[in-house]
């Protein structure tokens, strides 16, 4: 499982774009706003994947620029190699908040549900934890505050990106009592519906990662 998280900024997302982006950098005037713009993001996380399967991955350039993004009618993405694709497929899931973009990359036979949240972000929490969890659930963003909440949201998100479903699906999730307490670097193992599923959280510049995967 490979993770990467990447924050746009007029320093350093031209350069980007340049060496690895088949759009011309110069096209966008919105490197320095809150939240870029879709096509910006989507610009970027595919110049970030090619840069990646080059720098990380030893694909040759040539071979990087075959890649593309495309989404199911879920919505949930997938990627294709060219025409005749004889390189194995890897899975990807992609997340975005306000400037930042990331994703995952796995085999394509072990998938992984990657979710991506700015925990600075100011939410009313009590509001929402109301409207989008259940009892149990919002006894745990009472006890944990702020990070509580985030730690449930890339839970439920990153479930519902691991089987290619939607916010309507993630929303349905129920955790209970079954997250561990919310810390930098914390894994949990939860059961929904008979299955046993991993999270991973990883924090880092008041940006949480989430990850689920099939256990």
């Amino acid at each position: 499982m490979y993770n990467i998280k990447y924050r746009i900024t007029p320093s350093d997302t031209p350069p980007l774009l340049k060496e690895f982006g088949e759009e011309n950098s110069k096209d966008f005037k919105d490197f320095s706003i809150s939240r870029p713009p879709f096509r910006l993001r989507r610009a970027v996380t595919l110049a970030l994947l090619k840069r990646s399967l080059v720098k990380d991955f030893g694909w040759s350039l040539q071979e990087a620029f075959c890649i593309r993004i495309n989404h199911h009618a879920s919505g949930a993405p997938f990627l294709s190699y060219g025409e005749n694709n004889n390189k194995e497929v890897l899975h990807i899931s992609i997340s975005h908040t306000g400037p930042w973009v990331g994703f995952t990359l796995s085999d394509s036979n072990d998938p992984v549900g990657f979710d991506l949240e700015d925990i600075s972000k100011k939410r009313n929490i009590e509001s929402l934890s109301t409207y989008a969890f259940s009892t149990e659930e919002q006894d745990y963003v009472r006890t944990h505050g702020n990070l509580g909440f985030y730690f449930l949201w890339g839970a439920k998100e990153s479930v519902a990106k691991l089987h290619g479903k939607d916010l309507s699906f993630a929303l349905q999730l129920d955790f209970g009592h079954q997250l561990k307490s919310p810390g930098e670097n914390v894994k949990s193992t939860v059961n929904l519906q008979g299955k046993r599923m991993s999270l991973q959280y990883i924090l880092e510049d008041d940006i949480l990662m989430t990850t689920a995967i099939d256990s």
